[in-house]
Formats: C-alpha cells, sequence, structure tokens
C-alpha cells in the first residue's frame, strides 16, 4: 500500500502513522485469514462466506492490505477513476469517526468496510448504493437484484435534488457495470424510516421527504441506540438533556426517547 493509497482512502492525518504501522508489522495468520476472507467476498451478491472472529486491529490491517486488490477489481470492471476517487473516502470518515467518538485511533466500524471492500458499494453523488440480491426477495421481485441505499456523512444536506441525482446515476451506473444482475429496486434499512419519527416531522423536512420515497417494510432493528449515535455520535441515554435540540431531526429524535418510543431502524424499498 503507498501513500497514492493513503490519499484515496482520505486517511486523517492524525491516523496516518498508526495506519502505516499497521502495514508495515509482520503479518501474521490472523491478518492472513483476513485477507482471504475478503478474497473470498468480493464481487459476492448472494450470500456471503461466514466472517473469521478476528479483533479490530487484525479486520483493520487486512482492510489496509487489501485495497490495492479492491482498487484492481475495480479497474478490471471498468469503473470510472471519478467514482473510485468519490467511494474509497468512505474508509477514512470511518477513521475520523472512531477519533471522534473515542478519542484514539481504531475501526470500531470494521465490519461496514468489510461491506465495502466487497466492490459492490459505490458512491455517486449524494448516496452509496451497494448491490446486493434480497433474501427473501421483495414483493414482485423474485430472482431480481437491488440496490442498497446508504447515506454517507458529509456536509452536504440530503436534498431532494441531490438525491434524485444520485438516483438517477446509478440506474445507470449498475446495468453497465455489472450487467448479470440488473437491479429492479431501491432498498434501505435506517433510522430515518421510522415512521414514528417522520410522524413528528414537519413535510419540508429533508429527512421526512427521503423517508417519504420507500414502501415500508415493516421490519425494525432492534437496536434503540442507533438514531442517537448516527445523530449525536453517542449511545449514551443519560445525556440526553444535555445534547443540542438545533433542527427538527434532533427533536423530533429527543422527543421520542423523551416519550419512552426511541427511534428504530425501519425497512423500506422503492422500484427503480
Amino acid at each position: 500500500m503507498t501513500q497514492d493509497h493513503l490519499d484515496l482512502l482520505r486517511l486523517p492525518s492524525a491516523d496516518r502513522d498508526a495506519c502505516r504501522e499497521l502495514l508495515e508489522a509482520p503479518v501474521d495468520s490472523e491478518v492472513l485469514g483476513a485477507l482471504e476472507s475478503l478474497r473470498t467476498r468480493l464481487g459476492v451478491l448472494t450470500e456471503k462466506p461466514k466472517l473469521p472472529e478476528y479483533p479490530e486491529s487484525v479486520w483493520t490491517a487486512g482492510l489496509l492490505r487489501f485495497v490495492p486488490e479492491l482498487l484492481d477489481w475495480y479497474r478490471a470492471r471498468g469503473v470510472p477513476e471519478d467514482v473510485v476517487a468519490d467511494s474509497l473516502p468512505d474508509w477514512g470518515r470511518h477513521f475520523a469517526l472512531h477519533r471522534r467518538v473515542h478519542g484514539a485511533f481504531g475501526l470500531e466500524t470494521w465490519r461496514w468496510l468489510v461491506a465495502h471492500a466487497q466492490g459492490t458499494m459505490f458512491q455517486l453523488g449524494r448516496l452509496q448504493f451497494m448491490l446486493y440480491r434480497p433474501d427473501p426477495a421483495l414483493p414482485d421481485g423474485e430472482g431480481a437484484y437491488a440496490l442498497g441505499i446508504h447515506i454517507p456523512e458529509t456536509s452536504e444536506p440530503l436534498d431532494p435534488d441531490a438525491v434524485d441525482a444520485s438516483i438517477e446515476r446509478a440506474r445507470a451506473f449498475f446495468p453497465a457495470h455489472f450487467p448479470q444482475a440488473p437491479p429492479g429496486f431501491a432498498t434501505c434499512d435506517s433510522w430515518m424510516l421510522d415512521p414514528g419519527l417522520r410522524f413528528e416531522l414537519p413535510d419540508t423536512s429533508n429527512v421526512a421527504r427521503f423517508a417519504d420515497r420507500f414502501t415500508l417494510l415493516g421490519r425494525q432493528g432492534a437496536e434503540p441506540t442507533d438514531a442517537l449515535y448516527f445523530v449525536f455520535r453517542t449511545r449514551d441515554t443519560d445525556s440526553l438533556a444535555s445534547l443540542p435540540r438545533t433542527s427538527s431531526v434532533q427533536r423530533a429524535v429527543l422527543d421520542r426517547y423523551a416519550a419512552g418510543t426511541p427511534v428504530l431502524g425501519t425497512a423500506g424499498y422503492f422500484r427503480l
């Protein structure tokens, strides 16, 4: 892995020395196992092999070492360099997120980057899209592939026009580069789709307008602190009174927790 790779990932300057130390350390059997696991998952659109139980530091070292192979995968499929350059900075965002939350080097969200390293996730404008095959199939979509939508943390608002533009790019991008798996649906599994949260938000809210795109599937995640984590970067439910209430989303999330009805992850879909 070269300096150019570190730049491509947009790794925070505070974390680069620690990343270099991981890359320069001897490769032990666990790191080799992590690398092999990443290779077996590359390009797989259906059920993935189970991940070995390695510590966070092993997966961090494996992921960093895997970047050149992932780049080769992209280029073999003709993925444009500008799409690669827009997609890989998500890695740096997650290192920065760990430092912001924990005040030290690490990669708490390494499982997310394992999904990124499968070679089927791309940032196209405001949104990220991951190609996969739903199991079970979506309504009227047996055998169809889907694009899982994710909302990266950026300084840009979740503006409806920007979302529309991202979706249009995805409609063209995936059939061109993955012709064997044309997606018929877009899906999202997020606290943003919680119907109770939507009820609390004004119709003009960007989060509300994003949620309104989806037909809900009625599945909700069991983790009640995800909304706190993604909105406020904390899972400490004892600190709710000290959290900011600047935006309509912040107020709605905190009001739900105060009422004893925390915001839960909810799944939805729409046809492409």
